[in-house]
């Protein structure tokens, strides 16, 4: 397995937890991860915590991870996306993370 792959396989592992857990402190860890994609997934978990939710919001660049910032209900941010992100598919894509890294590619959207 090359150290790609090794990258791969940890970046999915983080994304099975972020989907997953319970555990406030895991998701407010996996909350800081390098990977949009995890940090995406912990935006769409709802036992995130408001206070996670919300510092994520203050500090996320990412616009797909603002996108489902925003729409998680622990969510209390008044940041609004531009019409342009909205406009572009990849920021609303509703494909599970898990996903994204054999769909993406491929995508015809």
């Amino acid at each position: 397995m090359s150290i790609n792959e090794n990258i791969k396989v940890s970046e999915l592992e983080l994304i099975s937890d972020a989907y997953s857990s319970r555990d406030p402190k895991q998701l407010e860890l996996l909350s800081k991860s390098v990977y949009m994609n995890v940090r995406k997934a912990v935006a769409r978990n709802l036992h995130t915590s408001s206070t996670v939710i919300n510092q994520m919001a203050q500090r996320e660049i990412t616009a797909s991870v603002v996108y489902w910032l925003l729409k998680n209900p622990a969510c209390q941010s008044n940041r609004k996306l531009s019409q342009e992100d909205l406009n572009t598919k990849c920021v609303t894509c509703d494909l599970p993370e898990i996903k994204l890294h054999k769909s993406c590619a491929s995508c015809t959207l």
